[in-house]
C-alpha cells in the first residue's frame, strides 16, 4: 500500500499567503499614496507584514512539491517524507505505531534498528525517557483514511505494528 499527501491544506494555505501579500502589497501603495508623513510608516509596516505572508506562501508551495513516497510493503517498508528517508526490509524496523500528540493529531512513528542511520534525530516523545522515534506523517495529511493503514501495517509488520490511539 501506498500512502499519498493529501494536497488541500498545502493549496489552501499558499493561496491565503498570496492573497494576503497581494492585498498587502495594494494597502500599502494606497496608503503609501495618500497624505504622508506618517502614512508612509503604515504603508511599510503592512508590506513587511505582506512579504511576510508572501514568504509563508512561498515556504508552504515548497513544501507541497517535496518527495512523499510511504510505501507499506510485505518485504519492507519506504520512506521519503518529511526529510527522513528509510527503504529496508521489516527485521530493521524495532516498531511503528499510530501515536496520539498532545495537541490530540495521530502521526504515524518509526523505531529503527540501531543500525540502522537516519537522517534527522528522533524526536518523539518530546519528553520523558525511552527510545525515540521517527515522525514519518501527520495522518491528517494523508489521503488514505487511518483504518487503511492500520489494516495494512497489522497485515505486513505483524507485531512490530501497534496502535494506541484504538478505541
Amino acid at each position: 500500500m501506498e500512502l499519498h499527501r493529501s494536497r488541500h491544506w498545502d493549496r489552501k494555505s499558499a493561496r491565503v499567503g498570496f492573497g494576503y501579500a497581494a492585498i498587502a502589497a495594494l494597502a500599502g501603495l494606497c496608503i503609501g499614496a495618500g497624505v504622508g508623513g506618517p502614512a508612509w510608516a503604515v504603508s511599510v509596516m503592512v508590506w513587511g507584514s505582506g512579504v511576510v505572508a508572501l514568504g509563508a506562501a512561498i515556504a508552504v508551495a515548497i513544501g507541497s512539491v517535496r518527495p512523499f513516497r510511504i510505501v507499506i510493503a510485505p518485504d519492507g517498508l519506504d520512506v521519503r517524507a518529511n526529510g527522513q528517508a528509510f527503504a529496508g526490509p521489516w527485521a530493521l524496523v524495532r516498531a511503528i505505531s499510530i501515536e496520539r500528540t498532545p495537541a490530540d493529531r495521530d502521526i504515524l512513528v518509526l523505531w529503527v534498528a540501531d543500525e540502522v542511520r537516519m537522517r534527522h534525530r528522533p524526536t518523539f516523545p518530546a519528553a520523558g525517557a525511552g527510545p525515540k522515534g521517527h515522525v514519518l506523517v501527520d495522518l491528517e495529511n494523508v489521503a488514505e483514511a487511518r483504518e487503511q493503514i492500520e489494516s495494512a501495517l497489522r497485515r505486513h509488520a505483524g507485531d512490530r505494528f501497534r496502535s494506541l490511539t484504538s478505541a
